[in-house]
């Protein structure tokens, strides 16, 4: 997806899906920014991202109109921190915001008249160091959500002030089982003397698109851990779904 890539193209947002044959992750708010895919190394000070502080205004509104109950449902649909392979894992934040807040292709405005909200969190180790974020959001159809799926993996995207990315690469020969049109790529990256991985696996599940990246030193993050908690959030929203269904609600 080197070509026709929008305008103002930052970091994934499963909230922004144009519906028209680009890129399905548009920009992302300030706020939201400083939540994912920052590389951080030990022993590295935090660094910004070059971005607009215009950008947060279609965020905050979308927090605003988001209802609080939707909000908790969408977040009710994220793994926590137990639910990640190994121990010691913390939650650093999270956030939620209305789907279709900042473009407006067919697909998000749908998106955004069913009310649903977008849900994030961010996870940090200890050791070994490495950090985790999710990012899951429901669309007004299977069919939609299919769309944006097959757009998930994005190129380019953010940059952070004395990050250099090395190396951007699609991932071949990595299965994600019980996860419908998976993507799996990496990013290799560099701040100083540390050299890392950010790798990425995106999905779906029935109408709801979903993101997973884990971020590390080199070797970076072992794929079979990415790989099980892609499944493991996928089999989250699954029975969310399910006991939605059984109790008479329909799918977001």
């Amino acid at each position: 997806m080197s070509g026709g890539r929008p305008s103002g193209f930052r970091t994934p947002n499963i909230a922004s899906s144009q519906g028209d044959g680009r890129s399905a992750f548009g920009t992302l708010a300030l706020d939201i920014l400083r939540l994912v895919r920052r590389p951080q190394y030990p022993g590295q000070p935090r660094s910004r991202p070059e971005v607009g502080v215009g950008q947060a205004y279609p965020l905050i509104l979308a927090r605003v109109l988001a209802r609080p109950s939707q909000r908790r449902r969408s977040l009710a649909t994220l793994l926590e921190a137990s639910d990640l392979p190994g121990s010691g894992w913390s939650q650093l934040h999270e956030g939620s915001w209305r789907m279709g807040s900042r473009r407006f292709g067919p697909i998000s405005r749908r998106a955004r008249m069913s009310g649903s909200c977008a849900a994030l969190r961010r996870y940090r180790q200890e050791t070994p160091p490495r950090g985790v974020f999710i990012q899951a959001g429901p669309y007004a159809s299977a069919e939609d959500a299919e769309v944006v799926a097959s757009q998930a993996r994005s190129a380019g995207g953010i940059t952070w002030t004395g990050v250099a990315r090395l190396e951007e690469s699609q991932v071949d020969d990595v299965a994600v089982p019980t996860v419908d049109d998976s993507l799996v790529w990496e990013h290799r990256t560099a701040r100083g003397d540390y050299v890392g991985f950010q790798r990425f696996i995106s999905g779906r599940v029935v109408n709801v698109v979903f993101v997973v990246a884990g971020t590390a030193k080199e070797p970076g993050m072992a794929w079979e851990d990415l790989v099980a908690i892609a499944a493991a959030q996928a089999t989250k929203i699954r029975n969310q779904l399910a006991s939605e269904q059984h109790r008479g609600r329909p799918s977001p």
